[in-house]
């Protein structure tokens, strides 16, 4: 996303699409910036397989929202 207004965006309308299933889910939003441009990523979690997580994702992709990409996190 191109700003965090935008990334905010973003987590309101991934919310709409099935409440009872996105409770719980917290937003984390990653600023990262290069030499020429920042960017912000929209991350949630925890979930409690990389299982879950996938069918977070397949969700989102059945609704039009496209790039998500689940991840393990290395602790």
């Amino acid at each position: 996303m191109s700003s965090q207004k935008s990334a905010e965006q973003l987590w309101r309308l991934v919310t709409e699409i099935k409440p009872s299933e996105f409770a719980g889910f917290n937003l984390m939003i990653e600023e990262s910036a290069r030499p020429d441009q920042t960017f912000y990523r929209v991350q949630t979690g925890p979930f409690s397989s990389f299982a879950q997580a996938k069918l977070f994702c397949q969700t989102l992709l059945d609704n039009q929202i496209r790039d998500c990409i689940p991840l393990k996190r290395q602790f």
